[in-house]
């Protein structure tokens, strides 16, 4: 019964449902925004080819969590609104919370990773630039695995925690169990530590860059393009890379702190899910943020090429007309 109280005060919670409303609304206006984005931009947008496809990758994961949270949380709020006569209609079967959870467990799992991955490009193409175009695609790939390999390996650590609930019915789907919380804050832990190191890398990097584009003046035409490109990369990429992995710092540094106090939190139900569920409007707010300084760099960077493109142009026709004046001077000589 105790349960039954629980979950019929977390479900007549006015502040739980608004959130759960808002990161349904913000979810949905992200797929769409993301998918506009994705097509309208990162294809038109002047990254190599790996970088780019890194990019997509992102997008993508980002669009299947975003998928995910909309059917968990309107599912939650449809079951909230068919039992409104029974307190113990509220509680959750356990095969409803694996169905809901371990979509967006799986899904910011292979979103955190798509982080570092982006981050480890940029130090690769930073650090072999010489030959770095002599690898091609592959090294995408062989980010991408893995990407897919860590991030599913997290995700069977982390799923033990819905498992567990094989007899048990669920008050709040998010909350864990004494045996498996510590595995699960370990893994949050090592997300927030691997998304804020990637914050702080791309500067790094970019200084980097743009020490060996003073000091490397003599080497070949084709070492020094990719100096240039890496430089324009991480301008480009630095505003979206750092604020998302900013907001997934405190996402993940939240859900930590969760899981590694679960024993005191178990005590508030109401309390730990609108704890949780705010911290998920959060992660949602991220693509936003990331979406407008990503287009924004994006602008920004093809007008400096515009420009430059432009200066290059009248110092060639300048020359030009140099030379031609220069000839019909001689002649007349």
């Amino acid at each position: 019964m105790e349960s039954c109280k629980q979950a019929s005060e977390l479900a007549n919670s006015v502040v739980y449902n608004a959130i759960l409303i808002v990161v349904i609304i913000i979810s949905a206006t992200a797929i769409i925004v993301e998918i506009w984005v994705m097509l309208k931009t990162t294809n038109r947008i002047l990254l190599h080819q790996n970088a780019r496809i890194l990019i997509i990758t992102h997008q993508l994961c980002l669009i299947l969590h975003c998928v995910a949270s909309v059917f968990a949380n309107t599912y939650v709020l449809v079951t909230y609104q068919k039992h409104t006569d029974d307190p113990c209609g509220y509680v959750m079967f356990p095969w409803e919370c694996l169905m809901m959870r371990a979509p967006l467990v799986l899904t910011v799992s292979l979103n955190v990773g798509s982080i570092p991955v982006i981050v480890t490009e940029r130090a690769i193409a930073t650090f072999l630039s010489s030959k770095y175009e002599n690898f091609g695609k592959s090294i995408a790939v062989v980010l991408i695995t893995a990407q897919a390999v860590i991030g599913i390996g997290n995700f069977s650590l982390v799923s033990n925690n819905f498992l567990s609930f094989k007899y048990e019915m669920m008050v709040h789907c998010a909350r864990g169990t004494n045996k498996e919380t510590t595995k699960v804050a370990v893994v949050f832990s090592f997300y927030a530590v691997t998304s804020f190191i990637s914050a702080l890398v791309l500067p790094f990097l970019f200084s980097i860059n743009k020490r060996l584009h003073r000091n490397k003046i003599h080497v070949n035409l084709s070492h020094r393009y990719q100096i240039m490109e890496n430089i324009n990369s991480l301008q480009t990429l630095s505003p979206m890379v750092a604020f998302h992995a900013l907001f997934l710092t405190v996402h993940m540094s939240a859900l930590c702190v969760y899981y590694a106090f679960s024993s005191t939190f178990f005590k508030l139900s109401l309390r730990s899910a609108i704890y949780l569920e705010f911290f998920q409007l959060n992660l949602e707010t991220s693509p936003a943020y990331s979406l407008e300084h990503h287009s924004g760099s994006y602008f920004k960077f093809t007008t400096i090429l515009e420009f430059r493109d432009t200066k290059n142009k009248m110092r060639m026709r300048s020359k030009l007309s140099q030379n031609i004046l220069f000839t019909v001077y001689s002649k007349c000589i």
